[in-house]
């Protein structure tokens, strides 16, 4: 609330921020005084917390709008199941690292959590998961082992940017706890967590599995060619390409190629990796080097060609795959670029993991898009707006002159 007249400024920044608060402005001095606001202050009124008051300059729209931004998150707020506006506040800007305390149903440590978030206001977004409540994100985090395990609560960093995050050791939640841990991140002493699962025993399988743990290893730093497929395990495409994959890895068993897969939506993957879609399929050279990007046909002709062209191995001369491949088609680069977009799954923003649109959905509603704008076009060229027809003037009728006497 501006407690005077209204200033271009602050119209124009409230017309841009009117998803984050209601922005009103007040001349009259007995609404301030009933709102216990001074006049040609600034104030934010909340439903967690006593009112804010800006204290920087009214035409410092800059300042005015990091205000907004900062004081109307509550620290440690409780990031609930389906609570869009609360998701979205801890998406939408990767400047600020995130911190999180993942807990039970006490909500055990949250006390300590806030104060020592509080410490930090403004240089982080902080809030609060409950296993009970909100078990996707801590599927999503890898925190899930944690509460399986019974080793709850636990604090984490996420810095988006660096796409990097960073686990307490300890499970005892205090302020003092809390507060160590944040100055060893802005000292650069702690180590990344990555999200992984175990890695499975034997895993001497024809397809090699590969966990967020192992990635670096076995296949970045490998020494050898390694052919991942980075899969989600509710994606039709991948469903489909999996009996391929396998065979592809009976192919190629003995040879100097591994061909492995990986579960993306349960281990991470370096930011590096670019895996925007589902399946991607990626060849690494073993070298650290970054990977080639596959995008051919999904048939074993098609996959083992690719393989031999780029390795040099060969697919045994008696090998033959219990899959047949499908009749080939031909298509020019356009054609196979706009067949792998409609064969494609993505990942919605802010949804809970698993939430997915395929291309050719996405292709269909650009089409009914561009149909509305064309029959919009040919509506707005064939209106026609006739000018108003004048109406006819009645006359009114002449009154008799009164006849002057002589």
């Amino acid at each position: 609330v501006l407690a005077a007249a209204a200033t271009e400024s602050w119209t124009s920044l409230a017309d841009t921020m009117r998803d984050a608060a209601a922005w009103a402005h007040t001349s009259d001095k007995a609404v301030m005084k009933a709102l216990e606001v001074k006049a040609g202050s600034v104030t934010l009124f909340r439903t967690f917390d006593k009112p804010a008051v800006y204290a920087g300059k009214l035409d410092d729209a800059d300042a005015l709008k990091a205000f907004v931004n900062e004081e109307r998150v509550e620290v440690g707020m409780f990031i609930k199941k389906g609570d869009q506006d609360a998701i979205k506040v801890v998406f939408e800007d990767d400047t600020k690292p995130n911190l999180f305390l993942f807990t039970d149903a006490a909500k055990t440590g949250l006390a300590d959590f806030k104060a020592a978030a509080m410490a930090v206001k403004g240089k982080f977004i902080s809030g609060h998961f409950v296993s009970t409540d909100f078990p996707e994100a801590f599927s999503h985090f890898g925190m899930d082992k944690f509460s399986d395990a019974g080793t709850l609560p636990k604090v984490l960093i996420e810095d988006r940017k660096a796409a990097e995050r960073y686990v307490m050791a300890s499970n005892a939640v205090e302020k003092a706890t809390v507060g160590a841990f944040l100055k060893d991140y802005d000292g650069g002493k702690l180590d990344a967590f990555v999200k992984s699962e175990k890695e499975p025993v034997p895993n001497d399988g024809p397809v090699k599995v590969i966990v967020g743990d192992t990635f670096a290893d076995q296949v970045k730093h490998a020494g050898k060619w390694v052919f991942l497929e980075a899969y989600a395990p509710w994606c039709g495409h991948c469903k489909k390409l999996s009996p391929i994959w396998d065979e592809l890895g009976k192919a190629f068993k003995d040879s100097k190629v591994v061909i492995a897969k990986i579960d993306a939506t349960a281990n991470d993957l370096p930011k590096d990796v670019n895996v925007r879609g589902f399946p991607t399929l990626l060849l690494f050279k073993g070298d650290g080097s970054a990977p080639h990007t596959f995008d051919g046909a999904r048939d074993f002709k098609g996959l083992s060609s690719y393989i031999e062209g780029k390795t040099g191995a060969k697919v045994p001369a008696d090998f033959k795959p219990s899959v047949p491949d499908e009749p080939p088609l031909k298509f020019n680069d356009f054609e196979k670029k706009a067949l792998k977009f409609l064969a494609s799954d993505f990942q919605l923003p802010w949804a809970e993991e698993g939430t997915t649109i395929s291309g050719l959905y996405i292709a269909a509603l650009i089409v009914f898009l561009l149909f509305v704008a064309a029959v919009s076009l040919v509506i707005a060229c064939f209106a026609k707006d006739p000018a108003p027809k004048e109406e006819a003037k009645k006359e009114a009728p002449k009154k008799p002159e009164a006849k002057k006497d002589q």
